[in-house]
This record gives structure tokens, C-alpha cells and sequence, in this order.
């Protein structure tokens, strides 16, 4: 068994990684800008807004291009390409929203003839169809090439 490798810590203390049998300086760095999980006990702790905006936007899951240097630009245009996979789940998602508020407008306006009360729906469903809309722009742009 290969002894423990001690290395510096933060602020100098030392750490002792005494199961691995590779020396901690032949690992790679992490990457600066990597993502790492949250532990289950913080996300259980998430407040319920945070889920009901994730569930529905998804400007979380992408890294801005336009900061940092020519590396970090491409590193987060290559990360954005990746994460274009899950934008079909939310284009799906809004468009159950979309038509379902059509839906209700069609019905309210045929049984009640409350126009403004379809109204208001209707707008709902147009918003929806713009989300939509964007998100099959961002989908279709966002290729690997």
C-alpha cells in the first residue's frame, strides 16, 4: 500500500488522502468553472420557487458567452451545446401550458361567451406560443458544428 500523500490545503493545512493510491499532484486540476451537485440535504432545502422556475425556464442550465477569455468562451458554447439536449423537455412543457390555456379560452368563450374572460387566456396561450418559439430558435441554433 502506497503511504498516505500529504498536500497543502487552503490555508496551508495539511490534507491526507489516505485511500487513494495516487498522488494528489498526478490528479488534474478541477475545472474552474465546473458544476458540481449540491448535496441532497441543500436541495431538499430548496425553497418551492426555485423548483416551479426551474421546472419551467431554462436559463439556469446555460453559460453566458459572451465573458471571459477566447478559452472560457468556447468552454461555455461547447457546455451550451450540451445542455441543448433538455430543451425539447421544456419546449414540450410549454407546449402542454399552451394548449391547455387554448383549450380552456375555447371552452369558456363557446359555453359562456365571456369574451374578456377568453381573453385572457388567449393571452396566455400566445405567451406560451413565444417561449415556444424561442426555445425551438435557441434549440436549432445551438448544433454542434
Amino acid at each position: 500500500m502506497v503511504p498516505p500523500a500529504r498536500v497543502q490545503g487552503r490555508r496551508g493545512t495539511p490534507i491526507a488522502w489516505p485511500h487513494s493510491s495516487v498522488a494528489p499532484h498526478t490528479l488534474p486540476p478541477p475545472h474552474p468553472r465546473a458544476v458540481f451537485a449540491p448535496p441532497a440535504s441543500v436541495i431538499a432545502c430548496e425553497p418551492l420557487w426555485h423548483l416551479v422556475y426551474r421546472y419551467w425556464f431554462w436559463g439556469w442550465l446555460f453559460a453566458d458567452v459572451n465573458t471571459g477569455d477566447l478559452l472560457r468562451r468556447a468552454a461555455a458554447w461547447r457546455h451550451n451545446v450540451q445542455q441543448r439536449v433538455h430543451l425539447p423537455v421544456y419546449m414540450r412543457r410549454w407546449l402542454a401550458a399552451l394548449v391547455v390555456t387554448a383549450a380552456v379560452a375555447v371552452a369558456i368563450e363557446t359555453m359562456q361567451g365571456a369574451r374578456v374572460a377568453a381573453a385572457v387566456f388567449y393571452t396566455g396561450a400566445v405567451l406560451c406560443s413565444v417561449v415556444q418559439v424561442f426555445a425551438g430558435i435557441a434549440w436549432a441554433f445551438l448544433r454542434p458544428r
